[in-house]
């Protein structure tokens, strides 16, 4: 089994990676698509601490409007937010389900189910806020910092 020193290092590597990636062929932002519940979305890279591929859910003992648990992530506890979904059935991810760990409004972050991550650069270098731009041939909100933790449910 591989050191987790070394699976750390890799995965900060390819987040520097994918965040580096032709910058100096960009003409646009850089920003992390994915989707909950059939709605797409994308927000500002730089507003993505991390993907995981793998988790636990721990829920909560009553129902929570918009969220549906917990989770930790090497030692730091978090919540998972779904504002689309009222029930939680599993407590392990689904095939082609991940974790994306967003920045909180005091650094703490928290997490969203989601699928179909992807990274996509806009033309416009500051999409307004609350737009919707047309990807591949689906219309998908722009989710920017000012609404990004009320709009998740984040109080």
């Amino acid at each position: 089994m591989e050191p987790l020193k070394n699976i750390f290092e890799r995965q900060d590597s390819a987040r520097d990676k994918m965040m580096n990636t032709d910058k100096k062929n960009q003409t646009g932002s850089a920003y992390i698509k994915f989707e909950i519940d059939d709605h797409l979305f994308a927000t500002e890279i730089s507003k993505i601490r991390e993907v995981v591929d793998s988790w636990k859910l721990t829920v909560y003992p009553e129902l929570c409007h918009g969220h549906l648990g917990i989770v930790n992530i090497r030692g730091q506890i978090l919540p998972v937010i779904n504002p689309f979904n009222h029930s939680v059935t599993q407590t392990a991810p689904l095939p082609g389900e991940r974790l994306i760990i967003l920045e909180g409004p005091s650094k703490d972050g928290f997490c969203v189910v989601v699928k179909q991550v992807q990274k996509v650069v806009l033309d416009s270098e500051n999409p307004d806020q609350n737009s919707t731009v047309n990807i591949n041939g689906r219309p998908v909100k722009i989710v920017t910092e000012p609404d990004l933790y009320e709009y998740f449910g984040v109080q």
